[in-house]
């Protein structure tokens, strides 16, 4: 049974119950491992789309280039690790660990994140959530 198939189960866990609109399951193959990003106190998850002109190797170059100097980046928790959604495949998932929305704010004016999101911006469409995950 396809996870899509289980989500239309009515024994399917509660989380579904969690929201407050349509429930998909994408599954996406992260090329970096993703335990300090999910562990952090907050985790960005971000979808991305290459602009009309660009190609995903322009994307993942400049997301290449961002996880490369992201150490420098206060109250941030690397690696970035990012991946395209199986079902979906020219969208990709960035996600990210940080201590807070605020160092994750800050970090766009120091350099040089200032450049490489903004060459990151010039080349995506995105959408962003900030996520605090619990285990339990």
């Amino acid at each position: 049974m396809s996870s899509s198939e289980r989500l239309q189960q009515k024994d399917y866990p509660p989380l579904v119950s969690l929201s407050s609109g349509a429930v998909s399951i994408q599954h996406v193959n992260f090329g970096i491992d993703t335990k300090s990003a999910f562990t952090a106190p907050v985790t960005e998850i971000a979808t991305m789309k290459a602009k009309e002109g660009h190609t995903q190797v322009a994307v993942d170059g400049a997301i290449s280039a961002l996880s490369k100097n992201q150490h420098l980046a206060k109250g941030a928790h690397p690696p970035i690790s990012w991946g395209l959604i199986k079902e979906t495949p020219e969208l990709t998932i960035l996600a990210i660990g940080w201590d807070s929305i605020e160092a994750h704010a800050a970090s766009y004016t120091v350099a040089p994140f200032d450049k490489l999101v903004a060459s990151l911006q010039s080349t995506v469409d995105a959408s962003a959530k900030h996520l605090v995950l619990k285990r339990v």
